[in-house]
């Protein structure tokens, strides 16, 4: 069942360049997929967003009564839908500001209180304060909760406190930090 009193899932993956290095961008699809069937469980859709200097293109994953799945609202399997992460490339640079004052545009469609997971590296610009201001009243606006999950951030992970409400870093412990990541959730 549906966390209570929360909806949906938004989560924006990181494609830029730096995403490539050490698999990170193999680990964020990994992580998507792992929230994607949580979300299924407890009935909750998710929509997934890349982005590197802007929206890239997004992915909504919502099962339907007849037990099948939407994306780019047209029914498709389950296989389709993951097949849809797997094709993806890391290239780019970062814009994280602008890109996640898009994606919170976007997800107003979405039901109030949902959730958004922005998983990076955590190389990214100093958002601009007059973006966060944006950003914090659209989080404001929709009852948001907003989380970076930052791979292999190392001191990068610090950049996203800029923006998130929490910051997981999975440096360490991929398993536990995973799981702690979904928990929120």
């Amino acid at each position: 069942s549906v966390p209570e009193g929360r909806g949906d899932i938004a989560m924006m993956i990181d494609l830029s360049g730096s995403m490539g290095y050490m698999d990170n961008l193999g680990t964020a699809l990994a992580v998507a997929m792992a929230v994607a069937m949580e979300a299924e469980s407890s009935g909750r859709a998710v929509q997934v967003f890349f982005f590197n200097s802007t929206i890239r293109r997004n992915l909504l994953f919502e099962k339907t009564r007849d037990n099948s799945y939407l994306v780019r609202g047209v029914s498709t399997s389950k296989v389709k839908w993951v097949s849809g992460l797997l094709g993806i490339q890391a290239s780019g640079g970062t814009c994280l500001g602008q890109s996640l004052v898009e994606c919170l545009s976007m997800t107003k469609v979405m039901a109030k209180k949902s959730d958004l997971l922005i998983i990076t590296d955590g190389v990214v610009e100093q958002v601009a304060d007059n973006l966060i201001q944006e950003i914090r009243r659209q989080q404001r606006e929709q009852d948001l909760r907003l989380f970076s999950l930052t791979i292999n951030g190392g001191g990068y992970a610090d950049n996203m406190k800029q923006v998130a409400d929490k910051v997981i870093d999975l440096d360490s412990n991929l398993l536990e930090n995973g799981a702690e990541c979904i928990a929120l959730l």
